[in-house]
């Protein structure tokens, strides 16, 4: 139990929240209404709301490759002759893979801020933030 409380803190702590909620603690159902209401250019929103959903995308990769990682570990914890090395190993994989979403994280940030003008940006937020 112990294990598996302290797998899942190392694997779901940073980024995962991240990869769900684009860092606003809002779903990505919710974000995306947002932007439905607030821009007012088809073209824009379209753009938006594609961005948004490739976040979705990726973001089902990380977890599903979080959660291969989180029984690796598991599967190494409970071997007694588990390695240093392999579970190092396992480690790399998730803090590589956790730089990498934060970049992309970034990146889609800033494409989204190309979509969104300064003044649909705060609505947006606020609006999602005021449920």
């Amino acid at each position: 139990m112990l294990a598996s409380l302290l797998v899942a803190y190392l694997l779901m702590g940073g980024s995962a929240v991240v990869v769900g909620t684009l860092a606003t603690g809002e779903s990505v159902d919710a974000i995306k209404s947002a932007i439905h209401r607030t821009v007012k250019d088809p073209a824009r929103e379209r753009e938006a709301v594609k961005i948004v959903d490739g976040w979705h995308d990726a973001g089902k990769k990380y977890i599903e490759a979080g959660n291969a990682d989180h029984a690796a570990i598991l599967s190494l914890v409970k071997r007694h002759d588990a390695s240093r090395a392999e579970l190092d190993a396992v480690n790399r994989r998730v803090d590589q893979r956790d730089a990498q979403t934060l970049k992309q994280f970034a990146a889609t940030r800033e494409a989204l801020r190309k979509q969104i003008t300064r003044e649909e940006w705060p609505a947006i937020f606020k609006e999602v933030k005021n449920k």
